[in-house]
């Protein structure tokens, strides 16, 4: 039978309701043709347009995104051909975390791009070429989005704009404010769509089927494996509706032979990145989320609110409604679907509510947006207590994981899909379409401020040139200041062709607790209360490894507290300060952890306990007893803070975090019922001190809130949790009484076994 050939309407092609096929019938468009390609150069235009203006000419001295993310990105694209070049193992790094290492499949290494764009960054650098995929990755999103609109509708014009909502949505303006590549390059889930439309069409022989959509599987599996597992989800739920929805038993019988190709085509996809799943599930895997489940979940609000990501987000108003979204941040904040394609999702949901089609893009579309939701509903950041669907999946391995937020962006895919098909159908005169076109393009345009998408690159030109070769040695392991998230270490190392290893990175490795047990681990990341922090230090450096100290010029004031325990000078040179370290015999890493770790929590807990008693005999009242006035008032040393004071560009848009006066540094200072104290932390090795203490507490809890009996055992080996202990008045000053009584004179080591000692026998 010859199919006839539906020409392309221009927002005219208007047939009755009663007359419009689902998708429209006759020769499909071609996927690439010129017209096809002109939509494409259009959407790099607006690309370069909103987010390119200000790297013209500054290339390599800028780069697109806020916070560590996209020193992480220009990371991995040097790691991956470096690795590969060097017959390194890609998957297992020591550049990081050194002498462990680290798992790079936990870790978002986007690494098809960065084999792909080996050549830029061989030639340019990585600050180039992570620039140049930002500014592609949009445009391609929306070309993809537009070729499967196109093919639905036969409408160029409608389309183009479905192009639009999809590339340019505030899910991938969100994720560009931060650089993340792994959900910017999201245009194989159109594609995807693309072709098992035109498989159930019967319009692609099933064994090129099998190789096109195998071949779209391992793309974006190397680009994102979230957005693989939320795709495959997706797309099973889509399946089921559709053979549901549909009363055609001809198309019905299609979509379920769609199984055979596709499964298929997911078992060649799990054959060929079997190696990378090896090493996913073999080490380090965890089944508990890495997020907390009301961390990161889309606000009701959001839907209809922008962030500053959006240009009508500046607005002073919305601005101060979306700061108290989930989580904080610009990047997870990104569902905001835009009051006119709303109203447009359900003028069309009204009019094709009863066709199989209508059916499932607005089933679908609810369902994105409910599952984005999260466990737990939030309207302005406020929690509201109720059940939602997400629930359901909270227990499961992986899928415990997904940002539940980053699910809005199907609910994009879908409205441009309804979009297309609502203005290439609605009966409307063309000004009144114009109009519409013009108020969903206002309500999704992106910050027109180059200076908010683009920050200055930092590297110090100790790195920048070849300085370090001079001062280090290839290969030898080194711990840059500042560390991890709060700076760009990761890109310093990166361009230096991976010249030396760190203890350290930007994220401690999954299922790894090791370098969290660490007490100076804590000050890296965030300003804490260290007791004898430049031991802790030094132990820590010798545990490592570590042959050198660097820290940046304008980060070095922060760490003075800590160069004291080097005791060398610095070599200043090339805007950082170097720390060579002499050859030392290194510790035995887990023995010297327990050590630092267990006197740690010994010295907290006593300086918590000395300090109460302290307050309490000099006549201070009770109910005013907290850690943020135990700090005001110089009762514990401030000199033992240490730490950066502020996360690196956290971009949280103004929000400042609400702080409980009791709970500060992980540990708690306040009054109790029944005229006590209360005083815990966290801790690691609890068993020593709950020995101590427990003949002079009214009550011990571990972990928090769990009460232990008088008598129950505690585990002598690591259980990190919180402990809590109560005492009364005459309970606090036995307990001070004992601390005293520890000779002053012996080493630290040697006060920490006294403390102990007393453990069976307390005071």
């Amino acid at each position: 039978m010859t199919q006839r050939a539906a020409p392309e309407n221009e927002f005219s092609h208007t047939p009755k309701r009663s007359e419009q096929p689902p998708i429209e019938t006759g020769v499909a468009p071609k996927a690439c043709d010129f017209r096809s390609l002109g939509a494409l150069v259009l959407y790099f235009a607006l690309s370069f347009l909103f987010f390119g203006r200000s790297l013209f000419g500054n290339l390599t001295t800028l780069h697109i995104g806020a916070g560590p993310d996209p020193g992480l990105m220009m990371w991995f694209l040097v790691w991956w051909p470096h690795a590969i070049i060097n017959g390194i193992n890609p998957l297992l790094s020591s550049a990081i975390f050194a002498p462990t290492g680290f798992n790079l499949a936990w870790q978002t290494s986007i690494p098809l791009a960065s084999v792909i764009a080996s050549p830029l960054t061989a030639t340019l650098g990585p600050v180039a070429a992570f620039n140049i995929l930002c500014l592609l990755s949009l445009p391609l999103d929306a070309w993809c989005a537009f070729i499967l609109c196109r093919y639905i509708t036969r409408s160029y014009l409608s389309s183009l704009l479905a192009g639009y909502i999809f590339g340019f949505s505030a899910f991938t303006l969100g994720h560009l404010t931060f650089g993340d590549l792994p959900l910017l390059t999201v245009f194989p889930v159109p594609l995807t769509v693309y072709f098992a439309v035109r498989q159930i069409a019967d319009e692609i022989s099933e064994r090129n089927f099998v190789r096109l959509m195998t071949l779209l599987l391992l793309v974006q599996f190397l680009l994102s494996l979230e957005i693989f597992a939320t795709m495959t989800m997706f797309g099973v739920i889509a399946l089921g509706l559709g053979v549901a929805l549909t009363n055609d038993n001809q198309i019905k019988q299609r979509m379920l032979s769609f199984l055979k190709p596709m499964a298929k085509s997911y078992t060649a996809t799990l054959i060929v990145v079997s190696p990378y799943l090896y090493y996913f599930f073999k080490f380090g895997f965890t089944s508990k989320p890495i997020w907390p489940p009301s961390f990161f979940n889309a606000d009701l609000l959001n839907f209809i609110v922008p962030t500053q990501a959006n240009e009508l987000g500046r607005f002073s108003l919305l601005k101060s409604a979306s700061v108290w979204f989930p989580g904080g941040s610009i990047a997870e904040n990104g569902a905001c679907l835009s009051l006119p394609l709303v109203l447009i999702a359900a003028l069309y949901a009204r009019q094709h509510w009863r066709e199989p089609l209508g059916k499932l893009l607005t089933d679908l579309l609810i369902i994105f947006c409910v599952l984005s939701l999260g466990p737990i509903l939030h309207v302005a950041g406020r929690e509201i207590p109720s059940y939602l669907p997400w629930r359901l999946f909270m227990q499961l391995p992986i899928l415990n994981d997904i940002v539940t937020v980053r699910l809005a962006m199907y609910a994009f895919l879908d409205l441009a899909i309804i979009t297309s098909l609502w203005l290439s159908t609605a009966d409307l005169k063309l000004p009144l379409k114009l109009a519409i076109v013009f108020s969903i393009i206002a309500a999704n345009t992106p910050n027109l401020s180059s200076a908010f998408w683009d920050r200055n690159v930092d590297t110090p030109s100790f790195f920048r040139t070849n300085l370090f070769q001079r001062y280090l040695s290839k290969g030898e392991t080194t711990l840059v200041l500042p560390y991890g998230d709060n700076g760009n270490a990761m890109l310093w190392q990166a361009q230096t062709k991976m010249f030396f290893a760190m203890a350290g990175g930007m994220a401690p490795p999954v299922g790894s607790d090791e370098l969290y047990r660490w007490p100076i681990f804590g000050a890296f990341i965030n300003r804490s209360w260290i007791p004898d922090a430049p031991r802790q230090f030094k132990t820590f450096l010798t545990a490592h490894g570590v042959n050198a100290v660097i820290a940046a010029d304008w980060d070095a004031g922060t760490w003075q507290p800590l160069f004291t325990a080097l005791d060398i000078a610095p070599i200043r040179v090339g805007g950082v300060w170097l720390y060579r370290l002499g050859p030392e015999t290194a510790a035995d890493s887990k023995t010297a952890l327990l050590d630092m770790r267990t006197r740690f929590d010994a010295q907290r807990l006593s300086a918590l306990v000395r300090t109460a008693e302290k307050y309490l005999s000099a006549g201070g009242a009770l109910s005013s007893l907290t850690m943020t006035g135990a700090l005001d008032q110089n009762l514990l040393p401030r000199e033992e803070l240490v730490g950066p004071s502020a996360r690196f560009d956290s971009t949280l848009a103004g929000r400042r975090p609400v702080v409980d006066p009791r709970f500060v540094y992980g540990t708690w200072l306040s009054s109790w019922s029944d005229d006590r104290v209360a005083i815990g932390e966290y801790v690691w090795y609890p068993m020593p001190l709950i020995a101590k203490f427990r003949g002079v507490t009214s009550e011990i809890y571990f972990p928090f809130p769990t009460r232990l009996s008088s008598d129950a055992p505690v585990s002598d080996t690591h259980a990190y949790g919180f402990l809590m202990m109560i005492f009364d008045r005459q309970q606090l000053r036995r307990a001070a009484a004992l601390l005293d009584a520890t000779p002053q004179g012996t080493s630290p080591a040697g006060k920490l076994s006294t403390l102990f000692s007393h453990a069976s026998n307390p005071q």
